[in-house]
């Protein structure tokens, strides 16, 4: 993700903070936004909100990351230090391509957290280790 868009993006999720703590609703200006910033993924991501599927995964030591349940159910982490997720899609589409500034995966973490919805699960140390040696 180059550094305007991330910085673009960075001011989106502000927005989407501010105006869910005040309105409990998203408003049809900051969807409008999101769906410009990230057409195609926008909506698949916000049901993966919508049916809290995002956990916030923290460790002992504070190690943070998200565990997304995918549509299909397989859960896929994505890195809160970095514009990281283990999808393939990720990989393709982000990475290798360029095409898309993140995946749907990364999205719906970081609308969740935008919006405090995604579950908070602790985890020590250990098994935050396992989860990041297993992906992909």
């Amino acid at each position: 993700m180059d550094h305007l868009a991330k910085s673009v993006a960075d001011e989106l999720f502000q927005e989407v903070r501010r105006v869910y703590h005040e309105r409990g609703k998203l408003t049809d200006e900051v969807l409008s936004a999101l769906n410009f910033m990230f057409h195609g993924i926008l909506l698949p991501a916000m049901e993966l909100v919508d049916r809290r599927n995002v956990k916030h995964v923290v460790s002992c030591s504070g190690r943070e990351l998200f565990q997304v349940f995918g549509s299909s159910g397989v859960p896929y982490l994505c890195l809160k230090s970095s514009n990281y997720c283990s999808c393939q899609y990720y990989k393709y589409s982000v990475l290798r391509r360029g095409d898309h500034l993140m995946c749907k995966h990364m999205l719906a973490s970081r609308l969740s957290e935008a919006m405090e919805l995604c579950q908070e699960m602790q985890y020590t140390d250990e098994t935050v280790a396992l989860m990041l040696a297993r992906m992909e």
